[in-house]
């Protein structure tokens, strides 16, 4: 075989390889499947503040660093809680809060589920987590 025949055998335009794809088009396509986190302030003194986030966290609290920021809640801690979304599923965290953070009427000790449409409360402040 020369080698000439072997460069047509490589440079065929028939033939398509196909390149793996990139890290960043997975996790793209990912938050597309499963959409961005949305939380609306539904009670409280920021009562119909919005915010959403395309990754798999979401912080709330006091300090200017959290996603959604509670700054009129005196009730709140600087860093409250946050909603995390593993394989799909979400979950609202208490960071060591000093008021804690409640599902409904229940005290949550770390961590619970939440799904479309849960109401949440932290501080004097209730959020709906509305996934999109």
């Amino acid at each position: 075989m020369s080698d000439d025949s072997h460069n047509e055998e490589l440079a065929r335009p028939q033939d398509t390889v196909l390149l793996e794809k990139r890290p960043r088009a997975r996790l793209q396509e990912r938050v597309q499947q499963v959409g961005p986190i949305w939380v609306e302030v539904v009670g409280g003194p920021m009562d119909g503040l919005r915010r959403h986030v395309l990754g798999d966290l979401l912080t709330l609290g006091r300090a200017e660093d959290n996603t959604l920021v509670l700054s009129l809640d005196p009730m709140v801690s600087g860093h409250h809680a946050r909603i995390v979304r593993e394989e799909g599923v979400a979950y609202v965290e208490d960071l060591e809060s000093r008021n804690g953070t409640f599902v409904g009427d229940e005290k949550i000790q770390e961590r619970a589920r939440i799904d479309p449409g849960t109401i949440f409360t932290v501080g004097t402040t209730s959020l709906e987590f509305m996934p999109r």
